[in-house]
């Protein structure tokens, strides 16, 4: 509430003609914006929104609003069988193959070669030591410039993400 200079109370609410709110009463915890002159100067924001929330424009000709922030559950994929070719979809390949002698291949696509992806390779099984895991690329693109990149540790995992060019992968 502010203090009108003509008034002795401070209930008084300050006109917008005179520099105020028009307000007579605020919502605890309520947010005040620069409003349109068709309103008033000052408004408050519609609702206080909850926990987790922020506050988000709306543009210019409107008060801005609660948004809710989308968190991604990344998408872990169990991979027992000797192939694998990576989809859109894989974040996490949980490698748990375990046939005696054989390697697991994991193959990723030119396709979901998109700038900034980046996927986890995780030796789950904890069978790298003998059984490797060897990771290719479908076309011509490398991985820190080579053609494979193998997991021969038990329990190793290995990040990669494709490269600012969107032609290769990177260990990082």
């Amino acid at each position: 509430m502010a203090f009108h200079p003509q008034s002795e109370q401070q209930h008084t609410p300050v006109l917008v003609t005179e520099g105020g709110t028009g307000v007579t009463a605020l919502a605890a915890y309520k947010l005040l914006a620069g409003g349109t002159s068709d309103n008033a100067a000052l408004q408050q924001v519609a609702t206080l929104g909850s926990s987790g929330q922020y506050l988000k424009s709306n543009g210019a000709a409107a008060l801005p609003s609660w948004g809710t922030i989308n968190r991604v559950t990344p998408n872990v994929v169990a991979v027992n069988a000797a192939t694998y070719d990576l989809v859109a979809t894989d974040d996490i390949l949980d490698v748990t193959y375990t046939a005696t002698g054989a390697v697991t291949n994991l193959r990723l696509m030119t396709a979901q070669m998109v700038v900034g992806r980046t996927i986890v390779v995780k030796d789950g099984g904890g069978n790298s030591g003998t059984n490797n895991i060897t990771i290719t690329t479908e076309g011509a693109e490398k991985i820190d410039g080579a053609d494979t990149l193998v997991i021969k540790t038990n329990y190793a995992a290995m990040t990669l993400t494709v490269n600012a060019a969107g032609t290769g992968w990177l260990v990082i």
